[in-house]
């Protein structure tokens, strides 16, 4: 008889896409959301960020570090719990979300 095989493994190598690895609400009307890679603020489209389950959308976004965008938002979402990212910037998963 055979063996079963003793290790497995999984995945295909390097993730391609920069993606969201988490995300808090900075006061009411703010989000800092930090990436996996290396990212560039001028390149993500605010309003394509929104906090849940208020739907405050980003107002404009602004560079904080490398990996780290603050998203301003157009309104107060004291009490949201998560936010979604549903933009086209080449390189960035999309939709993308996190819970805060």
């Amino acid at each position: 008889m055979g063996r079963w095989a003793q290790r497995s493994r999984r995945g295909g190598g390097p993730h391609l896409e920069n993606f969201i690895v988490g995300a808090r609400l900075v006061g009411s009307l703010s989000l800092r959301v930090y990436y996996a890679k290396d990212v560039d603020a001028s390149q993500l489209v605010a309003n394509t960020f929104e906090s849940l389950p208020s739907g405050e959308s980003g107002d404009f976004t602004q560079q904080v570090a490398p990996r780290e965008v603050e998203v301003v938002l157009v309104g107060d979402a004291t009490g949201d719990t998560s936010m979604i990212y549903t933009g086209t910037t080449p390189g960035i998963q999309t939709p993308d979300g996190v819970d805060y």
